[in-house]
């Protein structure tokens, strides 16, 4: 139920993000503005990968009995992304920082949660007999990450950054999404590897 629901809130997402930021970018220039704006797209696609396969990892690979709050973090999730995807464009990009801080910290509050009822249920007790729980140390990665997005967001919105700079800033969500994702699928890999040897 609850992968059947991501998945509505994520189609409709890539929806918003293909009419909304990429069909509207027109023919190719080589301008800061232009760059900005394509690698703004990017980075909101990989933030909807991200949270896709935070997701799917958890629910095709773990059981537990949802709550009721479990039903309803998906929905804080979706509103997220879809205002996200409603700044994705240069002129918006401070706001576009703020809400990506914003989605993360969620994300991360939604996978602990998640992961700590899926520790519970006796069926996923193979996976997590050899993992100590995870605390707030484990998720400083994810504290930092929505930190700095913050900062830079409020700072573009503060000063008048503009041109290459913003360009710059975009570069470096873009790579650090891009090793998120990476670190998603070594997690993903390890899990089923871990399942197949016992």
């Amino acid at each position: 139920m609850l992968l059947t629901l991501l998945s509505i809130l994520q189609a409709i997402a890539l929806d918003m993000l293909w009419s909304k930021s990429i069909a509207q970018m027109g023919p190719i220039e080589l301008t800061p503005l232009y760059i900005t704006a394509v690698l703004q797209a990017l980075a909101t696609l990989l933030i909807l990968i991200m949270v896709w396969t935070s997701f799917v990892s958890l629910l095709m690979r773990f059981v537990w009995i949802p709550s009721m709050l479990d039903t309803a973090l998906p929905f804080l999730v979706g509103i997220l992304q879809f205002a996200l995807i409603e700044h994705a464009r240069p002129d918006r990009l401070g706001e576009w920082f703020i809400l990506q801080s914003a989605l993360i910290l969620v994300i991360t509050y939604v996978t602990h949660i998640y992961y700590k009822k899926a520790r519970l249920d006796p069926e996923n007790s193979e996976f997590f007999k050899s993992l100590s729980p995870a605390t707030w140390r484990d998720m400083i990665p994810e504290f930092v990450w929505a930190f700095v997005a913050f900062v830079v967001g409020m700072a573009i919105l503060m000063l008048d950054i503009d041109g290459w700079l913003k360009c710059a800033t975009i570069v470096v969500v873009v790579s650090a999404l891009a090793h998120f994702v990476i670190q998603q699928n070594k997690f993903w890999i390890k899990s089923f590897q871990s399942e197949g040897e016992t």
